[in-house]
């Protein structure tokens, strides 16, 4: 009964897993044709995450399904953040202060 349950759980595992990592296509699409912008400070927390299980998959469990998944993950949050900071860094808003100086016309002040 228990390996029945182990092999089920490693099922639903792989197929959750290959769920989560085609839920990155829309925003991956969105941002290679610049439609919207993505929170950075989320996609980073996520990619240290995913590189943490990377690493804990490898080193510790030994188990090459957490491996891929957690390996694919670490792939489309890079290519999330690297897309995010294409658009942010085409779509910046330069603001510039200018302080007006006093209209004058002679010496008379216009103003």
């Amino acid at each position: 009964m228990t390996e029945i349950f182990t092999s089920l759980l490693l099922l639903a595992y792989a197929a959750m897993g290959g769920v989560a990592i085609l839920a990155y296509a829309p925003t991956i699409k969105d941002l290679w044709f610049e439609k919207s912008g993505v929170n950075s400070s989320t996609y980073l927390v996520w990619l240290l995450n995913s590189i943490i299980g990377s690493l804990y998959a490898l080193f510790v469990v030994g188990d090459f399904v957490m491996l891929l998944i957690a390996s694919l993950s670490v792939i489309c949050c890079s290519v999330v953040l690297s897309l995010n900071w294409r658009f942010q860094r085409r779509n910046r808003v330069i603001t510039v202060s200018v302080v007006p100086e006093d209209l004058t016309m002679s010496g008379e002040s216009l103003v």
